[in-house]
């Protein structure tokens, strides 16, 4: 690859993770749905197929896009807020987010298509203007007693996708190889200087970047014509360190991107319609800046070692388990003209309540979507689709790790509101 092309592609990526700055889209820290048609069905859809950013679920369906384009951009609004038995609590600033994606594809021939997509991963974002984690504080100093306090993290995917399908076996086979693009920065933890292998990085040191390549690959298989099912797999993609936070991230920075798989099946009904059920699991725990608990810090952090500090080779995390997410959706058209979708998603929030205390900074606790959506053909070329998605309120409560009396607790809630659209015409 030149490096001009190269250099515009990483353009590309950081104008859109600029943009797209999803605070914790959902499930963890990654969307419950890329395309806007998915995310009316609670993200599920990886054996059907039909728009093409559907390739992010699973690549085996692009080849059921059509030549062509789509623009989508969704609306995310999530509340963030912890509370304390003393009630010097917080609310995060920050509640609109504007996420834009986009993808072209082409046929190659009756059997094969490719296409080139920009797609908003997932991101989390924070940002507390008072409140005091640390016991003896004043709410006004900050919630870990350094001024305004959060952090922001936006991942980007660029990529390329082939599709092929074997008629005689009523397979369908993809893969997409891409580019990682991910921003972060954080504020108001230099009172965490102390625990860290690398002192002067652990905040406030702007926003510093990061890339990696992988790969993401499917298949589909029709076995009737009533029937479909769906696999797709994604290994951990390595990504560069974020040097200027080597001080905050186990192993001097590392933030990887955890490896993630999901089975799906969709059955077609009478009069149009399709009913889908996903499962996706996705790996935080091996991720160590993600999976660590936050328990080598009171244990392994020491001038003799400091394997377990900030930074450190096996240093404290957020503390996340692995996901599994469960995931129900319906659509159904009479005229072929318009279509309509509901869905349902449950999973198990991720984070024990002995991480209760980062949790603030990434409060992950999200466990339903319900969502909603409606897609309308205006012509034989062009295509709308628009969604929402309702996260109700959820929360987690545990003890404070930095309250020495051990008796006040951290409560942390969450809830989501997204509106998503696009827009697809075929040439």
């Amino acid at each position: 690859m030149s490096h001009r092309i190269s250099a515009t592609l990483v353009g590309l990526a950081s104008l859109l993770s600029l943009a797209a700055s999803p605070s914790f889209a959902t499930n963890g820290y990654l969307s419950h749905g890329v395309s806007t048609a998915q995310k009316g069905t609670a993200g599920a859809g990886a054996a059907l197929g039909g728009d093409i950013l559907s390739l992010s679920t699973n690549p085996a369906t692009l080849i059921q896009a059509n030549n062509g384009w789509e623009l989508s951009a969704s609306l995310f609004t999530p509340s963030r807020d912890y509370g304390l038995t003393d009630n010097q609590g917080a609310d995060s600033g920050n509640e609109l987010f504007a996420i834009p994606q986009m993808a072209v594809s082409k046929r190659i021939d009756d059997n094969s298509r490719w296409a080139f997509s920009i797609i908003a991963n997932g991101g989390m974002n924070t940002e507390y203007k008072g409140g005091a984690a640390i016991g003896g504080l004043p709410p006004t100093v900050g919630t870990f007693g350094a001024g305004t306090t959060g952090v922001d993290l936006a991942q980007v995917f660029m990529g390329l996708t082939y599709a092929k399908h074997f008629a005689a076996h009523n397979v369908s086979a993809g893969i997409t190889g891409f580019m990682a693009y991910q921003t972060f920065s954080a504020t108001g933890l230099a009172n965490l200087a102390n625990f860290s292998v690398a002192p002067t990085k652990v905040t406030n040191n702007g926003t510093d970047s990061a890339s990696g390549f992988g790969l993401r690959a499917g298949v589909q298989y029709q076995p009737s014509p009533l029937i479909s099912l769906g696999l797709s797999y994604q290994p951990k993609v390595e990504m560069g360190k974020f040097e200027d936070y080597a001080g905050l991230f186990a192993k001097q920075g590392s933030f990887d991107i955890p490896a993630t798989w999901v089975v799906g099946a969709a059955f077609n009904i009478a009069d149009g319609g399709q009913l889908m059920l996903d499962v996706q699991h996705i790996e935080y725990s091996a991720v160590a800046s993600v999976g660590n608990p936050m328990s080598p810090l009171f244990t392994q952090c020491n001038p003799s070692d400091q394997n377990g500090c900030l930074g450190g080779a096996g240093g404290a995390g957020f503390g996340w388990n692995d996901m599994t997410v469960y995931k129900l959706g319906y659509q159904w058209s009479a005229d072929h003209v318009n279509t309509w979708r509901v869905g349902y998603s449950k999973t198990e929030q991720p984070i024990d309540s002995s991480e209760v205390l980062f949790a603030i900074l990434t409060p992950a606790v999200i466990e339903e979507h319900f969502t909603a959506g409606f897609g309308h053909k205006i012509d034989s070329n062009s295509h709308f689709d628009i969604s929402v998605m309702y996260a109700p309120e959820n929360s987690l409560s545990g003890a404070n790790s930095l309250d020495q009396s051990q008796s006040q607790a951290i409560t942390v809630k969450m809830s989501q509101f997204e509106v998503a659209a696009s827009y697809s015409m075929g040439f």
